[in-house]
């Protein structure tokens, strides 16, 4: 039986975002549930996930979601925000990602649905992209 996926694969994420030269090329930084409040455009902030109990063939494992909100300037955020998206599910896509559990977890990337929208709050105008994916983890 294994106990929390979500902490262990959210910190499997960031490891695999920031260790990805291309990836990090297009943002100015990763971040667990909220940026700096200075932090300059493009970034991502890894935010809410979820976890629903998924055994399989007498293993245990997980279906879990991550939240990835993806932020940049207003003028360029769509094609900007895109791009981020698409190196972000190229870089999670293709790998298994081993997570740090007792026992050990394989995890793979199986879903994505996202949105996006744009924010002005009176100071800076900013495109907010969302992209939640879907992962399910497997006991090995």
């Amino acid at each position: 039986m294994i106990g929390d996926s979500l902490l262990p694969l959210k910190k499997a994420c960031y490891a695999a975002l920031t260790g990805s030269s291309g990836f990090m090329a297009l943002v100015t930084g990763v971040f667990d549930q909220e940026a700096p409040v200075s932090q300059a455009f493009n970034y991502v902030v890894i935010g809410a996930g979820t976890q629903l109990p998924f055994n399989t063939l007498g293993k245990s494992g997980r279906e879990c979601t991550i939240t990835f909100d993806i932020f940049t300037e207003s003028m360029l955020g769509a094609a900007d925000g895109e791009a981020i998206t698409g190196s972000l599910i190229t870089t999670l896509a293709q790998q298994n990602l081993t997570l740090s559990t007792t026992p050990a977890q394989t995890c793979v990337y199986v879903d994505l649905d996202n949105y996006s929208d744009r924010m002005d709050d009176g100071e800076l105008p900013a495109y907010h992209g969302s992209a939640r994916l879907l992962f399910r983890t497997q006991e090995v």
